[in-house]
């Protein structure tokens, strides 16, 4: 029985193991993960799959039947079939083939960074271009997948995320394998990162900007595309103040701009520099500067 191959029983865990992964945007389904031991005259007749097969020869040969189209396949080589792909396996009769077998389904984030969908959709796009022939393995994807199993026999301290970090690699590499030389290179580029004034020089502009309206720090990360915890950090690092703080002042000096040069209620400029109401505006002048908002308007040589 196939059971009793050794090296059937040594994927036997990571064939029960249910794997789910993200690669960006492509979120990954492995429906199965299979290993064929080599066996004289084996064939599977024809079939196909509304989901993505990627056949891995760990030795031995075979031929293959695609959309009627026949190939030849041999160690350290493999093929895809994508969805609706009528396909046919046979093992050779005096070299019997060995095949392990990643089964899976791909789901595009469409919410995702600009970037990251690209990136995402340029990997379906290849997967989705059917290739009538065995691929080398010049990237070393057959042997990645086989560490899986060892992964998932002594499963160290973070074996589960060893096997996910390393069947996106394997996609991967068949991506570019199937691609090609000439179009394995990416149609998309990342953003380069930015330098942490530029960052913040962004921040305070969108703070002077905006200062009439409730104002969260999470609203601010989002429009520089940073994290709020890291941007918090930095904020305080180059302008040795909290963006609060910052906010804060920026408000208080249009609060004296208006009542040196304008008629406004408290509440009218309360409104206007984006506080509730004009009590908490008089609380915090008085905290702040140490007298009421009134002095104010008496005396227009008043220092922040």
């Amino acid at each position: 029985m196939l059971d009793l191959d050794p090296t059937k029983r040594h994927y036997r865990h990571l064939e029960r193991m249910p794997i789910q992964l993200e690669i960006g945007a492509l979120h990954v389904d492995v429906i199965k993960i299979n290993y064929v031991p080599p066996g004289p005259g084996w064939h599977v007749p024809e079939h196909k799959h509304s989901s993505y097969e990627f056949h891995f020869i760990t030795s031995g040969k075979g031929h293959i039947c695609m959309d009627q189209i026949p190939f030849h396949v041999e160690t350290n080589q493999f093929y895809l079939t994508g969805p609706e792909i009528i396909h046919a396996q046979y093992s050779d009769q005096h070299e019997p083939m060995a095949e392990l077998c990643l089964q899976c389904q791909f789901t595009l984030k469409k919410n995702a960074d600009r970037h990251h969908f690209e990136e995402a959709k340029q990997l379906l796009d290849i997967f989705n271009t059917p290739v009538y022939s065995s691929i080398p393995d010049v990237l070393g994807a057959i042997p990645q997948f086989m560490s899986c199993a060892e992964e998932a026999n002594h499963q160290f301290a973070g074996y589960y995320a060893a096997i996910q970090s390393r069947l996106a690699g394997v996609i991967i590499s068949t991506a570019r394998m199937l691609a090609g030389e000439d179009e394995q290179m990416a149609n998309y580029s990342v953003p380069a990162k930015r330098e942490g004034y530029e960052v913040i020089l962004e921040t305070i502009l969108f703070l002077e900007d905006n200062y009439q309206n409730p104002i969260t720090l999470e609203q601010v990360a989002d429009h520089v595309h940073f994290s709020p915890r890291h941007l918090g950090r930095m904020f305080k690092l180059v302008t040795d103040k909290t963006m609060n703080r910052y906010l804060t002042e920026i408000r208080l000096n249009r609060a004296l701009h208006l009542l040196r040069q304008s008629d406004y209620s408290l509440d009218r400029i309360a409104q206007e520099i984006g506080f509730a109401n004009g009590s908490y505006l008089s609380q915090l002048f008085r905290r702040v500067y140490g007298h009421p908002p009134s002095e104010q308007r008496t005396s227009t040589s008043t220092n922040i």
